[in-house]
């Protein structure tokens, strides 16, 4: 969970510029996707389409993999509404190609930006991050939003990021002992939204 202290509010769940996307390693700074290409024998190109929020990595001898996040969109504002629980929730929906023929595993991060809390934050089940991916390549993911104690507020702005990653490091990182908070989403490739804005009904 992530606490937002100066509003009395904790966002539980995981912007770059609009619908940016970026690509990486795990352990190595985020590199942009419109940067150089990179010295890696098995990368050969990565194209990204900010429009959509799409995140392309091409590489050679293995699988083409796209990720878009087109629920919600960059700068959205999205209502929220308590559950029978008392907990805020909101759902994420994208679309991905060429994990089925790999051992890619989707993961959900969000990094508060108003206010503001370093780092972006893992979200966890077992009522939140992502599911199964569809053998159409859809996906959802639910992330939530503060808790009984420390409530969202109207006007709260996040972002979210959705990253690929192999099956040990997503075992790791899901079955890690308390909050998991990175500077960067671990994955090799990362499609991000960004100033996404809560209005609680």
């Amino acid at each position: 969970m992530i606490t937002w202290r100066a509003f009395g509010s904790i966002l539980a769940l995981p912007l770059v510029t609009c619908g940016s996307s970026e690509q990486r390693s795990a352990d190595s700074p985020a590199t942009s996707l419109s940067s150089a290409p990179t010295s890696s024998p098995a990368l050969q190109t990565v194209a990204a389409t900010p429009a959509t929020g799409t995140a392309q990595l091409q590489q050679a001898d293995v699988t083409k993999r796209e990720l878009s996040v087109f629920k919600p969109k960059p700068r959205e504002k999205i209502d929220l509404q308590q559950g029978p629980d008392g907990l805020y929730r909101f759902e994420i929906r994208g679309t991905s190609r060429g994990l089925a023929a790999g051992d890619g595993r989707l993961l959900l991060w969000v990094r508060p930006v108003r206010p503001p809390a370093d780092g972006w934050y893992l979200q966890r089940g077992p009522l939140n991050g992502i599911g199964n991916v569809e053998p159409d390549g859809s996906w959802r993911g639910t992330a939530q939003i503060g808790n009984l104690q420390w409530p969202p507020h109207s006007g709260n702005v996040l972002d979210i990021a959705v990253s690929v990653v192999d099956g040990k490091t997503a075992d790791d990182l899901l079955g890690a002992t308390g909050v998991v908070v990175r500077g960067q989403p671990v994955g090799d490739t990362v499609a991000t939204v960004e100033g996404i804005i809560l209005a609680l009904k």
